[in-house]
């Protein structure tokens, strides 16, 4: 996913802070864990991962928004940046209050920008392998809250104390979530369960964990 902000401006700022900190690449890169070789690529302008770039800014301790250029300060790169908001990414635990989903702060593990004008309310780090291709382990699938899901659709869903990623089906009152990986079993919840399955949205889009640093 591309955001459109002028990456080599803020490459050329990371190094500034990593250099006025005294902080080396290596050191840099360990801290974030990455290579030293992705560091320099940054430094030159290459677009980094959405993790990347919080864990980057939390290591040179600078906010998002001031490594983005996003506040008013001195530190301000373009007006030409455009806008994002920042949105939390959690993994297995939840809570309801009031039959609603509520994102704790202790549940957050990251906080991510996405374009201000996409429908995207959080994010939900893939735990495991079941919808693999389309999604890997440490992917981020980003979600539209929403509690009505059409056939084909891939949902985020609440089910047994654990979120869900998986393709929805409803057959007459029976729904059926399916992984895309056949080791993995369909979910069937017949009518008198529905109650126990929470969908908290739509699965709009994903962030890639993958990255080559070859």
């Amino acid at each position: 996913m591309a955001f459109m902000h002028d990456w080599e401006q803020i490459g050329k700022k990371i190094k500034e802070i990593r250099q006025s900190k005294n902080i080396t690449a290596e050191d840099l890169a360990q801290e974030i864990g990455t290579s030293i070789s992705t560091i320099f690529r940054i430094e030159n302008g290459q677009e980094p991962r959405a993790l990347n770039l919080a864990k980057l800014a939390k290591a040179l301790d600078i906010s998002l928004d001031n490594l983005l250029g996003l506040d008013n300060s001195k530190d301000k790169i373009s007006d030409n940046v455009s806008m994002v908001k920042f949105i939390p990414v959690i993994k297995n635990l939840f809570k309801y209050i009031e039959n609603n989903f509520v994102l704790e702060e202790d549940n957050i593990i990251t906080q991510i920008p996405v374009p201000v004008n996409k429908n995207i309310d959080f994010g939900i780090e893939i735990q495991d392998d079941s919808m693999i291709p389309r999604f890997h382990i440490k992917d981020i699938a980003l979600i539209k809250r929403q509690n009505l899901l059409n056939n084909n659709d891939f949902g985020a869903f609440a089910y047994n104390n654990y979120f869900l990623i998986r393709k929805f089906y409803q057959v007459d009152s029976v729904i059926h979530l399916v992984a895309l990986n056949s080791d993995y079993e369909p979910i069937i919840i017949p009518k008198y369960k529905k109650k126990e399955l929470k969908i908290l949205g739509k699965v709009v889009g994903k962030i890639s964990w993958i990255e080559n640093d070859e």
